[in-house]
């Protein structure tokens, strides 16, 4: 974050003033943001007030931040410098991956400063001159080739695209969210081609075991060993010198853990799913030919229900106890219990119950699937008001756009939070709805009336909704 620093309350209101004229200009783009006026803030002193916290706030990290150090001793920046120095006593080009502009930013001057000349930055939009220094220096296929680079330092700009395979070795500066953008980064090395070293080395940077107990760092790692492992294939060693690229090696460092830790949840299910296809390999065809929707019966400790939901990447599990009032958001972690059978168990028929408490549970489900608590409250609320003004006679030619509205907020919630305020302050307007027929015309004009015929199109493929219900019985 820049923080921007001023000596006077005039430059303060220059710049703020500047920025609203820009804002004003990019009318096309009006509706990713809004002009709010202070004057007229209910509560404009604790706004206000609000804000300078936030300021204090981060005046303290930075406080912090600079306490530490970092900027003068960084030990991970101090042992990539002691591995570079070792790759090029061997003679060997290296290419150096990072995650984060600001990291790149921050090693640049650090690698600049030991090595000199020897580095290449290949950071933000890349120049003619640095493209063709990449080309000579770090790609064995280019005709006119040079040793002035031995370092190559980048972000992923260069995973895609480029043949650097006159490096030997890969550094991952922390290792990407995406396990394909690390495939991608080895790819750059390991090219099909004219080879140049037997041996080619990945090297990555894992988090101390203090920053990986508050990341979790080993559950999120096995969740990326896994996607690699449906990904790669287990040709090539990647995160460790011990793995044996053999089938199912990979998949077999995800599922193992020692005793003394905890097991994750995500493990457990694996190790499940794992068990059962090896019992029954029938099964995995099977699976391939489920219906999407799935109501089922059996045997429990409790008369219960237990309804998934997925649509697209997002998963809602809905729990309802018959004795109960509410059914209530749970996590699959809390039902996965309830949901096992045994191999030859029998299939019981629904429940009285089931019908009514399954929709109760599906009603929940589209507001509260895969959303934070705030945009999920401003959703129902908003769909609240929709759902009084839809029945007024005076608003009948505007039926179909608030339709389409409440549609987007239960199926695809791909309309903003400014959107959904506005649309809950016209709870004011109940009593003289004629009112309000300029603001929805306004709205109606900054996000299109054609708005959801948009986004059903964008999202022609969008992966259809998964229902499972799972009703126990107790006997």
């Amino acid at each position: 974050m820049e923080k921007l620093i001023v000596s006077d309350e005039d430059t303060i209101l220059e710049e703020l003033e500047n920025y609203r004229k820009t804002l004003e200009k990019e009318k096309e783009n009006k509706k990713f943001h809004k002009i709010y006026e202070l004057k007229k803030f209910k509560k404009k002193k604790e706004f206000i007030e609000d804000i300078k916290s936030d300021i204090a706030l981060f005046d303290k990290l930075l406080q912090k931040m600079k306490g530490l150090g970092l900027t003068e001793s960084d030990p991970k920046a101090e042992r990539l410098i002691k591995g570079l120095k070792e790759f090029l006593k061997e003679k060997r080009k290296v290419v150096i991956f990072t995650e984060y502009v600001d990291t790149a930013k921050h090693l640049e001057s650090i690698l600049q400063k030991e090595f000199k000349k020897k580095v290449l930055s290949a950071i933000g939009n890349l120049s003619r001159t640095t493209i063709l220094g990449i080309y000579k220096n770090f790609d064995a296929q280019y005709p006119k080739q040079e040793d002035r680079y031995d370092i190559l330092f980048t972000t992923d700009k260069l995973s895609e695209g480029f043949n650097l395979n006159r490096a030997g070795a890969v550094i991952n500066y922390d290792i990407p969210w995406n396990p394909v953008r690390v495939i991608q980064r080895v790819e750059r090395i390991n090219r099909i081609g004219k080879k140049v070293y037997d041996e080619i080395y990945i090297i990555n940077f894992f988090p101390t075991e203090i920053g990986a107990d508050f990341v979790k760092s080993r559950e999120i790692a096995q969740t990326k060993m896994f996607m690699i492992h449906n990904v790669l294939g287990e040709d090539a060693k990647i995160f460790d010198p011990g793995e044996e690229p053999q089938p199912s090696e990979l998949y077999k460092r995800l599922t193992t853990f020692m005793e003394e830790e905890e097991e994750s949840f995500f493990t457990k299910v694996v190790r499940e799913f794992d068990r059962i296809m090896e019992t029954h390999p029938e099964l995995r065809e099977e699976l391939k030919n489920i219906p999407k929707r799935i109501k089922v019966a059996k045997k429990g400790s409790a008369n219960e229900l237990m309804v998934f939901v997925k649509k697209g990447k997002d998963l809602f599990v809905g729990y309802q106890n018959y004795l109960e009032k509410q059914p209530k958001a749970v996590t699959f972690e809390e039902v996965f219990e309830k949901i096992k059978a045994q191999e030859n168990e029998e299939k019981l028929p629904l429940s009285d119950n089931f019908w009514k408490f399954y929709h109760f549970i599906l009603e929940k489900s589209s507001f509260e699937r895969g959303r934070g608590d705030s945009p999920r409250s401003l959703q129902e609320q908003a769909y609240g008001v929709l759902n009084t003004l839809i029945k007024l006679p005076s608003l009948k030619p505007y039926f179909k756009f608030l339709s389409d509205i409440m549609e987007d907020i239960r199926e695809f919630r791909t309309l903003s939070e400014y959107v959904m305020e506005e649309i809950i302050s016209w709870k004011d307007y109940l009593d003289s709805p004629e009112e309000l027929i300029p603001k929805i015309e306004n709205l109606k004009n900054e996000i299109g009336e054609d708005f959801l015929e948009k986004i059903q199109k964008h999202l022609k493929d969008f992966e259809e909704e998964i229902i499972i219900a799972i009703e126990n019985q107790k006997f």
